[in-house]
């Protein structure tokens, strides 16, 4: 597939969709997918720097599979003090030569807000990778997330991540650094840095375990 029409894919799913929300699952990837036929079995904890409150904890789990050569899917779970969230995405890489590679996905995610509230929405990313040596990754990616949130009480703190019923979009650039410890173990941190006022910075670290 020739660049303009990898640039007009990717640009068109930003646009429509929104990333399974970066600060609530992290992306914790490379451009590179998964080995057809093989799982990836993750987990990281995220710090989120809260513009208006303290800063919120959580860790976040996640499972993957390879599909076909180029595509996979993964499922996520994450928890955090003012909920738990559920998501599901898919990603294609596009585009690979000489170390580099563009990679797509979406999806969707869900979340049950502590004080009776609940969320749902769309993810959309767009992740650049390359591989200056053997093992080691450095990444750039832009993630966007879509939710509608209901429900939210007046018991809510004003401070709260979701104050008040309503649409919220987030917008992120997030670079990243991922590090091959073994074939089936693999080292990965990265900030996701927020690029609107809904968007909270974040960082991220964890371990990704690949079998079959």
């Amino acid at each position: 597939m020739r660049a303009p029409n990898i640039a007009a894919l990717a640009g068109s799913l930003l646009a429509l969709c929104g990333s399974a929300g970066a600060a609530d699952f992290a992306m914790m990837e490379t451009a590179e997918p998964i080995t057809p036929g093989e799982f990836k079995l993750s987990g990281a904890p995220v710090v989120i720097d809260r513009a208006r409150a303290d800063n919120d904890t959580g860790f976040v789990a996640g499972i993957g599979y390879g599909v076909a050569p180029d595509f996979d899917i993964e499922a996520q779970i994450a928890s955090y003090e003012d909920g738990t969230w559920l998501g599901g995405d898919a990603e294609w890489t596009a585009w690979r030569a000489r170390g580099m590679s563009l990679s797509v996905g979406g999806g969707l995610h869900g979340a049950d807000l502590d004080g009776g509230g609940s969320a749902a929405g769309l993810d959309g990313m767009l992740i650049f990778s390359y591989a200056p040596v053997q093992r080691l990754a450095l990444s750039a990616a832009l993630d966007a997330a879509y939710d509608d949130v209901n429900n939210r009480g007046a018991g809510v703190p004003a401070d709260a991540r979701f104050a008040t019923d309503g649409q919220y979009e987030r917008y992120y650039v997030v670079p990243g650094v991922g590090y091959r410890l073994m074939r089936n173990l693999e080292l990965l941190a990265e900030v996701g840095l927020g690029l609107n006022g809904d968007a909270d910075d974040y960082v991220s670290s964890g371990v990704s375990w690949y079998f079959r």
